[in-house]
């Protein structure tokens, strides 16, 4: 259901940030690649930078980076080994 949230564009900033966190804890265990959102992640990243790199300066600038961060963390971070 987030997938198809965030996928169709319906949820505001705030809350795509907020849903994107779910994701990023429910599969931190796992690697990227498997998840089964990676399209979506690697599109987000693409449309925030595009805004970033567009308006600089803006509010919406701003809260793209927020955005772009958790993303990248999302796909820097590696999976945790559990004991």
């Amino acid at each position: 259901m987030i997938c198809y949230l965030l996928e169709g564009n319906l949820l505001t900033k705030s809350q795509r940030i907020v849903a994107f966190y779910i994701l990023y804890k429910v599969y931190n265990n796992e690697d990227f690649k498997v998840t089964p959102f990676e399209s979506i992640v690697l599109s987000s990243i693409n449309q925030c930078t595009q805004v970033i790199q567009a308006q600089p300066d803006s509010f919406e600038a701003l809260e793209r980076r927020a955005e772009v961060s958790l993303l990248n963390d999302f796909v820097i971070s590696t999976p945790k080994v559990s004991n």
